[in-house]
């Protein structure tokens, strides 16, 4: 059996609306906004959904 090589592309550039998006996830981030966990159990988990906010 022969295989061909296949190319992978990783060259692929992010549109204006995902950059812009991905800098206000990263902004998130870095002041713990809009984030929920980790958590080490299931019981926390479903503490954290359940919560009324």
């Amino acid at each position: 059996m022969k295989t061909k090589p296949k190319k992978i592309n990783t060259d692929e550039k992010m549109t204006p609306y995902m950059e812009s998006w991905l800098a206000e996830v990263e902004q998130d981030i870095k002041a713990g906004k809009n984030m929920s966990g980790p958590f080490h159990t299931i019981e926390e988990l479903m503490k954290h959904l359940t919560k009324k906010i």
